[in-house]
């Protein structure tokens, strides 16, 4: 009898220490998320402007614009294309077609 009241203290003191390390464990965790948080929303005073980099800090005032060029040879002609562009007009009723039309329909 002594035995098992030995053992069961035993085992509620085990489950007391398990416990509570595993609240403590969760406690840290909820401290830690809500640091990040706090860090992750919080901003300081914006710091001073860097360096110059190495060709920026070695430039000298700009030049003005040199004199344009002459004018470069005219290049070769291109294909000729179909019609681009422009209003396209269907007319109906006619029999013939005038010079630089298509005929789209015939009927009976």
């Amino acid at each position: 009898m002594a035995n098992c009241f030995v053992l069961c203290a035993l085992f509620l003191t085990v489950a007391v220490l398990v416990c509570s390390a595993q609240e403590e464990q969760d406690i840290s965790v909820r401290n830690l998320k809500q640091k990040r948080k706090v860090q992750d929303t919080c901003q300081g005073l914006p710091g001073l402007p860097g360096r110059d980099g190495r060709d920026g800090r070695d430039a000298g005032l700009m030049g003005s614009s040199g004199k344009r060029g002459p004018r470069g040879p005219r290049g070769q002609a291109g294909k000729s294309g179909g019609v681009t562009g422009g209003a396209v007009y269907t007319r109906w009723g006619r029999k013939t077609c005038s010079n630089k039309t298509t005929q789209l329909y015939s009927g009976k």
